[in-house]
């Protein structure tokens, strides 16, 4: 069973406030949307877990959904199943349940994972979306009630207490 992971994607993230920047993230994506699928021509590839913030805000423009929609779209034409939590971009931790990637699942491009799993293949994929840091309890009280008795992938997008980062 071959995995493939992205994250931090950030789909209508305009750096420096540059169009061009845009279209990078956009093309970068569009990007790994073909090798994602060459992998599954070559090696048998099958399933993709995005691991949060695939998009930079929790309210998209169309045609940012137009780019998500597309990419989306060719690796479920391609037989790959996509998994996918929200970071801390792609929805308000307030309010979870608005957020774009409901709109993907709804659409059958994604398996939305919040505070879920999925088993397949004797794996089981634990989504979490991102909590507050000083939730964190929850967190792993939310991991520790959906793990399997067998291989258990957890997902999250969150910084840990205690691991080192510099972050402004």
């Amino acid at each position: 069973m071959l995995i493939a992971q992205l994250a931090d994607i950030h789909l209508g993230h305009r750096q420096y406030g540059l169009d061009e920047r845009l279209e990078d993230y956009n093309r970068a994506f569009l990007n790994a949307v073909n090798e994602l699928i060459r992998l599954r021509e070559e090696k048998g590839m099958d399933t993709v877990i995005i691991s949060g913030d695939f998009f930079d805000t929790q309210r998209p423009t169309p045609s940012i959904y137009i780019t998500a929609i597309r990419g989306l779209t060719r690796l479920r034409e391609a037989g790959i199943k996509v998994f996918v939590i929200r970071g801390n971009h792609d929805s308000s931790v307030i309010n979870p349940t608005e957020n774009p990637l409901v709109v993907l699942h709804q659409m059958g491009l994604v398996r939305y994972l919040d505070n879920e799993y999925a088993d397949f293949g004797g794996v089981r994929v634990i989504g979490v979306g991102t909590v507050y840091t000083d939730m964190q309890n929850k967190l792993i009280n939310s991991l520790n009630g959906l793990r399997g008795n067998g291989i258990n992938i957890a997902v999250i997008h969150q910084y840990i207490e205690g691991a080192p980062y510099i972050y402004p």
